[in-house]
């Protein structure tokens, strides 16, 4: 009785090290690959925007400290090549300056403040796709919403930052235009395509025939490399 009782806690310890030593973004990731998982992932649009400015360290720094599993982010670039946090096209409604991203340099972007919600001035800099990645690193997941043009200078920053398995590449592009771009990669994050239901009936079933079938051939028993981070998942706009 008092060796199974000893061989149960040993038991129970190791469960215990095993959970300690998984990061939050190991758990979120392992739940959201997961078909057979229940449980609900929080995901934040251009993370808590409504106590700090949208897209900002700070607004995503707070979605870490709630416990939320992903946030939502836009990619832009600056006139010197650097990835910044930005949804709009010009910086005018969510910073204190005047125009578009890419007529600035990073340096010179770095003078404006950012606007919160309210449009009022704070005392937060635009911050760039590198800061952000380290910032969530092992503690939550990365959906870039506006970002595909970007896909190369950001899948850079990913390896760079170590953080390939915690983002999340959207777009509404036909996969198999995606797939020629970027295939050396898809198997090594997630890839989301964009469905707009309001568009016609073939377009949309074309998309997700090719995506079903990628998946399949990926996944193919046959295949030397098992499917991994190559999950395919949908966002469809109603």
């Amino acid at each position: 009785m008092r060796r199974n009782l000893f061989l149960l806690s040993c038991l129970l310890l190791l469960c215990t090290v095993a959970l300690w030593g998984q990061n939050p973004a190991e758990r979120i990731h392992k739940a959201f690959n997961e078909p057979a998982e229940k449980s609900i992932l929080v995901v934040s649009h251009r993370a808590d925007w409504r106590n700090a400015p949208e897209n900002s360290l700070q607004a995503i720094q707070n979605c870490i400290d709630m416990g939320v599993d992903m946030v939502e982010i836009d990619l832009k670039r600056t006139k010197d090549g650097h990835l910044i946090l930005m949804h709009d096209k010009t910086i005018d409604r969510t910073t204190t300056g005047k125009g578009k991203p890419e007529d600035y340099t990073l340096e010179e972007l770095r003078q404006f403040r950012m606007r919160n919600g309210a449009g009022h001035k704070t005392r937060h800099l635009i911050p760039t796709f590198e800061e952000v990645m380290k910032l969530c690193k092992g503690k939550i997941m990365v959906n870039v919403d506006k970002g595909y043009d970007y896909f190369k200078e950001a899948y850079a920053i990913l390896e760079k930052t170590g953080t390939v398995h915690q983002c999340i590449m959207k777009a509404g592009l036909p996969y198999d235009q995606v797939k020629a771009e970027n295939g050396e990669v898809l198997d090594k994050m997630i890839f989301m395509p964009v469905i707009d239901l309001h568009k016609e009936d073939e377009k949309l079933f074309a998309l997700v025939g090719a995506c079903q079938r990628d998946v399949l051939l990926r996944s193919s028993p046959t295949r030397e490399t098992p499917l991994t981070f190559s999950h395919y998942f949908l966002l469809v706009y109603l």
